[in-house]
C-alpha cells in the first residue's frame, strides 16, 4: 500500500464496489397478465375491492354470530328458567369479546370493534338474564340455585 493510504499504522479499507455501476441482467420473458396488472394499477384496484367485500362480509358475519346469542336468552325468557345453560359459559363467552373489543381498539379495526360491541352486548344480556332467573343480579349465592332433581326428564 503506498504511504499515503497507511494512517497510524492501520491500513485503509479497500474501496466499496458500487451496485449501480455493476451491468443488471434484464429478463427477456414476456409479463404475465397478473405481472401487467400489478405494474398498471389494475391488480391494487381488484385488491381494495376484495379486501372491501371481504372486510363487509366478515363485520357482518360477525354482527350475525354474535347477535345468535340472544336466541338463548330468549328460550331462557319463553321457559322461565335458565338452569338448562351454563352460566359460566356465557360469563367466559362475554370476557372473550372483551378482550377482543380491546385488541380491536387497539389496532383501530373498525369490522372488530363493531362486532364485539354487538358481541360484548348480547352476551352480556343473556348472562344478565340467565342470572337473573336464577336469583339476584346483585346476590351471587342465589346463582348456583338450580335444582337438579325438579329437572323434567327429556
Amino acid at each position: 500500500m503506498p504511504a499515503a493510504c497507511v494512517r497510524r499504522g492501520v491500513p485503509a479499507r479497500p474501496t466499496a464496489v458500487r451496485l449501480a455501476a455493476l451491468p443488471v441482467a434484464r429478463d427477456r420473458r414476456e409479463k404475465t397478465s397478473w405481472e401487467y396488472a400489478a405494474g398498471n394499477g389494475v391488480l391494487d384496484d381488484m385488491t381494495q375491492t376484495t379486501a372491501g367485500f371481504l372486510e363487509l362480509a366478515a363485520t357482518l358475519y360477525g354482527v350475525g354470530a354474535a347477535a345468535a346469542v340472544l336466541l338463548q336468552a330468549r328460550q331462557m325468557l319463553r321457559r322461565r328458567r335458565s338452569c338448562d345453560v351454563s352460566a359460566r359459559f356465557f360469563a367466559v363467552y362475554v370476557g372473550g369479546y372483551a378482550i377482543w373489543l380491546l385488541y380491536g381498539v387497539s389496532i383501530a379495526s373498525v369490522p372488530l370493534i363493531v362486532a364485539d360491541v354487538v358481541g360484548l352486548l348480547c352476551g352480556g344480556a343473556t348472562l344478565v338474564v340467565a342470572l337473573r332467573l336464577r336469583g339476584s343480579l346483585v346476590s351471587p349465592s342465589t346463582w348456583a340455585s338450580c335444582d337438579l332433581a325438579s329437572e323434567p326428564a327429556i
